[in-house]
């Protein structure tokens, strides 16, 4: 509820997409770099963290950066609360998630790592 103004005020401001998903900009067997497509932090969050968990099971390991997304630091939100996702984390060993912050410091960019 705390980011839902920011959030009004995005789509008002179109400053965020409301349609699509983010896009593979460069990928190898155990890492991807993602733009986010100015997508809410949470969509981009989600596509994100289901890479880093089946590149981890691919390869032991999943590191996944996005670019070009809203509120990188709220970018978990949606799949803390959701019991699929946290059943996908059940096997791994470390989960992690960072970001250099949200939006008013600049351009975001996120980091998701999944060791199985």
């Amino acid at each position: 509820m705390i980011v839902l103004d920011l959030y009004v005020k995005d789509f008002e401001k179109q400053l965020c997409q409301i349609d699509g998903e983010p896009a593979i900009l460069k990928e190898r067997a155990g890492t991807a770099w993602v733009d986010g497509c100015n997508l809410l932090g949470p969509v981009v969050g989600n596509f994100c963290i289901d890479l880093a968990v089946k590149k981890a099971k691919e390869c032991g390991v999943g590191w996944v950066v996005a670019k070009g997304l809203l509120d990188a630091l709220f970018a978990t939100n949606l799949f803390i609360i959701s019991n699929s996702r946290f059943e996908s984390f059940r096997h791994c060993r470390l989960v992690q998630f960072t970001s250099n912050g949200t939006r008013l410091f600049g351009k975001q960019l996120a980091v998701w790592i999944c060791v199985y």
